[in-house]
């Protein structure tokens, strides 16, 4: 399950947001980077195929992350998670189909 990778993700949140002293030297902003960049084959391929409707590329990447994130912060620092897989599945599908009326 993703939860398994909790006390992983909060380290890497700890590094990066809290204090230098006293922390590992490592370039988070190359997870951050791959991240995205993998994120962007995802749409490109997506878009490639016809799964996603066209459109600017980093757009569709910065919300997805969104949702990325706000899941992540949300079983970080909640001790009761509000959003969990199957939420942000449910968020990832307004994305994905839009959440305007026809």
């Amino acid at each position: 399950s993703y939860t398994q990778q909790l006390p992983l993700v909060k380290l890497c949140y700890s590094i990066y947001y809290g204090t230098p002293q006293g922390a590992p030297h490592f370039n988070l902003e190359l997870y951050y980077d791959r991240v995205l960049d993998v994120l962007t084959e995802l749409v490109d391929e997506g878009i490639a195929r016809g799964e996603i409707r066209p459109g600017k590329v980093q757009d569709i990447v910065w919300t997805i992350m969104a949702c990325l994130n706000i899941t992540i912060e949300e079983q970080l620092c909640h001790c009761n998670p509000r959003i969990d897989g199957s939420s942000m599945v449910r968020m990832l599908d307004l994305v994905f189909n839009g959440i305007a009326t026809a």
